[in-house]
C-alpha cells in the first residue's frame, strides 16, 4: 500500500503511536503534517522539540512534513492548521486522530475543570478536525479519518473516568460520521491500540511492554488509511493480534403487558446474560428495523403507540 502524492494529518505526533503512525506514512510516500503541542504525559507544558526530531527522520527518508506546535482543543488553531497544510500541498486525503493525555485519578478526586479538558483534547479535538476536513473530503471524492480510542472506553477502569467516558464518545462519533460519509467516500474508522508509551508504560508489565511496541499497530494504521480501508470499524490491536470491537445485544426476553413488572424482569435477569445468540447492528436504523420486526413476530400480541 502506498500514498504518493497523498497528505496526511497526524495529531499527537511527537512521542509514541502517533510519531509511528506519521513514519509509517511518511515511508510510503505521503506528505503528512506533523500536530503536537509538546506536552508531557499528563497534558501540562508545550515544546517543539520532539516535534521536530520526527519532522527530521521524515526528511531523512525522503519524505516531506510540516510540523505545527498548536492545541488540537483550539478550533481556531485546527482550522488555520488544515488551511495551511492544504494550500501548500493541494490535498488533504488521510486525518489521524491520535492526540491525547492519561489522567489517573478517582471520580471524587477530579475536578469539573480536568474532565472538561479530557473532552476538549479527545472529543472536541476529533470534531474540529473532521468537521474541517469533510468538505475537502467531497470536493475530492472521499477520504480516510482514524481516531485513536481506547480498551479502557470499551471495557472502562476505575480511576479513568474521564478518560474512558471520552473514548467511549469517540466510538459513537465515529459510528454516525462513518454513516454520514458513506455517500461520498469519506471512510471513519477508529484505531484501538495497546502499545508500551509514554503514557502506559506505569501500567503494563514487562511481558506486555517487550511485546506490545508502537511499531507493531502500524499495519493497521497503514490499512486504515489506504484506499482499501473498511467504514465504521473498531480495530483493536496489541502485539500483532488484530480484532474488531462492536456493541452487541444479547437475545434477551420479550415480556407482554401483563408480565412486564420489575419482578418477572428480575427472575429474567439470567436470560439477558446469556452470551449467545449475539445481535451486532450497523447503525439505529438497522437495530430499529430488527427491533420491529422481532416485536412484531412476538407471540403474544403487544401494544404498539
Amino acid at each position: 500500500m502506498r500514498f504518493d502524492g497523498q497528505t496526511a494529518i497526524v495529531t499527537g505526533a511527537a512521542r509514541g503511536l502517533g510519531r509511528a503512525y506519521a513514519l509509517a506514512l511518511a515511508e510510503r510516500g505521503a506528505k503528512v503534517a506533523l500536530i503536537d503541542n509538546g506536552c508531557d504525559a499528563d497534558g501540562q507544558g508545550e515544546s517543539d522539540e520532539a516535534l521536530q526530531e520526527v519532522a527530521s527522520l521524515i526528511h531523512h527518508l525522503g519524505g516531506e512534513a510540516m510540523t505545527f506546535v498548536v492545541d488540537v482543543a483550539d478550533e481556531m488553531d485546527i482550522d488555520g492548521t488544515v488551511k495551511f497544510v492544504v494550500e501548500q500541498w493541494g490535498r488533504l486525503d488521510i486525518v489521524v486522530c491520535s492526540a491525547g493525555y492519561q489522567m489517573h485519578k478517582s471520580l471524587i478526586d477530579t475536578s469539573h475543570s480536568e474532565w472538561q479538558r479530557m473532552f476538549s483534547v479527545e472529543v472536541d479535538s476529533v470534531f474540529h478536525l473532521a468537521k474541517r476536513a469533510w468538505p475537502l473530503f467531497q470536493a475530492q471524492g472521499g477520504g480516510r479519518i482514524i481516531v485513536a480510542t481506547s480498551a479502557t472506553g470499551f471495557y472502562g477502569e476505575a480511576g479513568h473516568v474521564p478518560h474512558s467516558s471520552a473514548k467511549m464518545a469517540l466510538y459513537g462519533m465515529v459510528n454516525s460520521l462513518a454513516r454520514e460519509g458513506e455517500a461520498d467516500n469519506i471512510r471513519v474508522n477508529s484505531l484501538c491500540p495497546v502499545a508500551n508509551t509514554r503514557l502506559t508504560q506505569e501500567h503494563y508489565k514487562p511481558e506486555l511492554k517487550q511485546i506490545a511496541q508502537p511499531q507493531r499497530v502500524t499495519p493497521g494504521l497503514v490499512l486504515l488509511a489506504s484506499d482499501s480501508a473498511p467504514n465504521g470499524k473498531h480495530l483493536l490491536v496489541a502485539g500483532g493480534q488484530f480484532s474488531l470491537a462492536q456493541v452487541y445485544e444479547s437475545k434477551g426476553v420479550l415480556l407482554d403487558e401483563e408480565e412486564a413488572n420489575p419482578e418477572t424482569l428480575l427472575r429474567n435477569w439470567p436470560s439477558l446474560e446469556q452470551s449467545a445468540p449475539l445481535k451486532p447492528y450497523r447503525s439505529v436504523t438497522d437495530y430499529l428495523v430488527q427491533l420491529t420486526q422481532r416485536l412484531k413476530k412476538a407471540s403474544k400480541p403487544l401494544l404498539f403507540g
